[in-house]
């Protein structure tokens, strides 16, 4: 997206920081790393920052299923491990 617009500023959020590390490494490659900030966070704590023209939400749904199936015993889980993080 600011690749194709020179004015466009845009803030990518996520809870996983090696998927950050990736984009932060391509929004460098592509030279939009100037006008792109990525932030380690959820979904809930984007009020917390400035406020937006347009929300983009890509894959947050795509796991929705899989986050309501029973999960085995002794298994972690993404809300076990966020909550072992302090999330």
């Amino acid at each position: 997206m600011a690749s194709s617009n020179p004015t466009m500023l845009v803030d990518g959020f996520d809870v996983d920081e090696p998927s950050l590390a990736c984009a932060r490494a391509a929004a460098l490659e592509v030279g939009v790393g100037d006008r792109v900030r990525f932030h380690h966070a959820d979904g809930a704590s984007i009020a917390q920052h400035e406020p937006f023209d347009a929300v983009l939400t890509l894959e947050a749904l795509a796991r929705l299923e899989e986050a309501m199936l029973p999960v085995p015993a002794g298994r972690p889980t993404a809300r076990s491990a966020a909550a072992s993080r302090g999330s």
